[in-house]
């Protein structure tokens, strides 16, 4: 084993200073360590364990370790786990839609009679028939709007049995003021081209204020 001699001759120059050093109260201490702030290391040793002077370094270890297990496990887990609830989400807004379809006359029979569903083939054809037959002028952003409705039905009104009218809805199981927006919007664009009167609806389990307030100003009937 080989000592390096000038650590050697260092060390036990400090060891000697230090026993010829007198220290009588705190303040003596505190004065000392400020002018051998080396000697400060050595009275780390005495006072603490093994185990608490390695805590800085463990310490970093820890951190090291935690930032890695956020951005490569965490992260990715959370975005998996928010889109299975994205889908989720989407999964039950399509059964909702497709139990309103399926059941349009029990939605719809309290203002209609004779409810009968327009398919999005059906509409289309009309919507197209209406364009090629000039019966109405449309853009492309019009005409790919209306399409976009959720449910089309067609009936006879219960308080005016001889008028015939289209429901046009959207369907929601929150419905928010945009959903009122696109209702009134597309029963526009979508009465141009029966020429029945239409009726916008929006339909949902919930409604937000905004769209309760927006169903009033726009003349559009929650269900």
């Amino acid at each position: 084993m080989i000592v390096d001699k000038t650590s050697s001759d260092a060390y036990l120059k400090t060891v000697e200073e230090m026993k010829k050093t007198k220290i009588e109260s705190y303040w003596d201490l505190l004065s000392v360590l400020k002018e051998h702030p080396d000697w400060l290391e050595e009275l780390r040793k005495l006072i603490l364990t093994e185990e608490l002077l390695a805590l800085p370094k463990k310490f970093d270890e820890f951190v090291k370790r935690y930032e890695s297990f956020i951005e490569h496990e965490f992260k990715p887990l959370k975005a998996t786990v928010e889109k299975q609830g994205n889908d989720v989400g989407s999964l039950k807004e399509d059964n909702f839609e497709r139990k309103v379809k399926e059941k349009a006359p029990s939605y719809f029979g309290k203002l209609i009679l004779k409810c009968r569903l327009i398919d999005s083939m059906e509409l289309a054809n009309s919507i197209d028939d209406a364009i090629l037959n000039k019966k109405a002028t449309l853009t492309d952003d019009e005409r790919d709007d209306a399409l976009k409705i959720d449910v089309v039905v067609t009936g006879f009104l219960r308080h005016n049995k001889e008028k015939k009218v289209f429901l046009a809805a959207e369907v929601s199981i929150v419905v928010y003021k945009t959903d009122v927006e696109r209702a009134a919007r597309r029963t526009k664009i979508i009465e141009k081209c029966l020429g029945i009167p239409g009726i916008p609806v929006v339909i949902g389990d919930e409604y937000t204020d905004g769209a309760r307030k927006a169903a009033e100003e726009l003349q559009v009937i929650m269900i």
